[in-house]
């Protein structure tokens, strides 16, 4: 019996560490989104908004730097300010609002931002992305009234995907979903 216990442990290690050695290159999505929520997200204080970002974190996932900025959203607005030359939009939505898995100025908020700037009609647009991950509609609306109103928003934008009616899920704790690249990757 215990025999079969140290070959289960060795082949369990093994298999840890193939998975983190050799088949996480970094691009794995379903590795990739787990690395997201244990490095940029935390379960939110509110029950309803479901989880939030870390502010002030930082990663590198898909191939790409992502930074939280210090309202908890991947942004480079460092102020609540807003001038009075300035239109503000506020982007709600989940990864895709995020920008999952290209650079902060290929996300929709940034390219959204560019194109309103151009038009040259005597204001200044600031986007927000409040994009968060695994985020359904309940969430984002949830996080629009606990903080979006903070940014004194002009335009608010809701973005959806066919997931977002989906429900809040819940945060299933353990070791092996915690801290197992292969679990998560099997």
């Amino acid at each position: 019996m215990l025999t079969l216990a140290a070959a289960l442990l060795i082949a369990a290690l093994a298999l840890e560490g193939y998975v983190r050695l050799v088949a996480d290159d970094g691009m794995q999505f379903d590795l990739e989104m787990w690395k997201y929520a244990q490095a940029l997200k935390r379960p939110a204080v509110d029950p309803l908004a479901g989880h939030e970002h870390i502010p002030q974190s930082s990663a590198h996932l898909m191939g790409v730097d992502v930074a939280i900025n210090g309202f908890g959203y991947r942004d480079d607005l460092q102020t609540l300010d807003k001038p009075g030359d300035v239109r503000r939009v506020l982007m709600l939505g989940d990864s895709l609002t995020f920008g999952w898995g290209v650079a902060q100025e290929d996300t929709p908020s940034e390219l959204l931002q560019a194109l309103l700037n151009q038009a040259n009609d005597g204001w200044r647009y600031e986007v927000v992305n409040m994009g968060i991950g695994n985020a359904n509609t309940d969430m984002q609306v949830r996080a629009m009234d606990l903080a979006g109103w903070q940014f004194d928003p002009d335009v608010i934008v809701l973005n959806y995907f066919i997931n977002d009616a989906e429900p809040t899920p819940e945060r299933a704790g353990g070791l092996l979903s915690e801290f197992s690249y292969a679990y998560v990757y099997f």
